[in-house]
């Protein structure tokens, strides 16, 4: 098999470096000819073609990366560590999980569990001294008028 027509040194460099070009003949080009239906446009326009080729490239390269991460996760899940999605579960379950949900006739709202005990007159623990709250500042905050309050 002749790989080039130029005089080398050593064959080998040459033959090393074919590996790569073989790689993005077969692992690129042909898997896109025959699953990503390259060949076959759906315009036969100059443009058509750049528009579908830069397409499917992009597609590839998107379908590749989510592929990669996909593995990359059940790596990490084998070995018994959170993946990326576990994690950002974890995140939103530490963001609300002090929070509740009141609920008053047709009217609802989200508010930090602390102040809600605090207007029901319920104890909560070194939350006046940590957090600099009262249960009067609390009261105030959510009786204000809407056009008193600063921008």
């Amino acid at each position: 098999m002749f790989i080039t027509n130029i005089d080398v040194k050593d064959p080998f460099i040459t033959f090393d470096r074919y590996d790569d070009r073989s790689l993005i003949e077969n692992k690129l080009f042909r898997e896109v000819k025959q699953n990503w239906h390259f060949e076959h446009p759906p315009k036969k326009t100059k443009e058509g073609v750049y528009v579908q080729a830069y397409m499917t490239m992009a597609m590839k390269a998107l379908t590749t990366a989510f592929l990669k991460w996909q593995q990359d996760q059940l790596k990490l899940e084998a070995l018994g560590k959170p993946g990326t999605w576990q994690m950002y579960r974890r995140k939103i379950k530490v963001l609300n999980r002090n929070k509740l949900i009141v609920f008053a006739d047709d009217n609802f709202g989200i508010f930090p569990s602390h102040e809600v005990f605090m207007l029901a007159n319920v104890p909560v623990r070194d939350t006046e001294k940590e957090l600099n709250i009262t249960r009067g500042r609390v009261y105030a905050k959510y009786t204000e008028p809407l056009h008193s309050k600063k921008s």
